[in-house]
């Protein structure tokens, strides 16, 4: 079975002040750090090609909170929950 993964670019996942405590200790780090953001991405696995009206019906129910603001391109890391966790809006 071939799965088709359709993405889903989310909110802001930082507040302006969760932003603001994470900057210093990390400048402290590498102090080339000149500002952090971070965003959901949701992924979606189906085993056949979502059609428009469920893709823009997925994207309407995945738009919520602040809107992301940060930059486009650059470096990014991909952070992800470990195999197995339940979130409660998984079950």
């Amino acid at each position: 079975m071939t799965l088709h993964l359709t993405s889903f670019e989310g909110g802001n996942a930082l507040s302006h002040f969760r932003t603001q405590q994470l900057l210093p200790p990390l400048q402290g780090i590498y102090d080339k750090i000149s500002g952090i953001s971070a965003r959901f991405v949701h992924l979606v696995a189906t085993e056949s090609a979502l059609e428009q009206a469920l893709a823009e019906k997925l994207a309407a129910l995945l738009t919520y909170g602040d809107p992301y603001t940060g930059p486009a391109e650059g470096p990014c890391i991909v952070e992800r929950q470990r195999f197995g966790t339940v979130r409660p809006w998984a079950s």
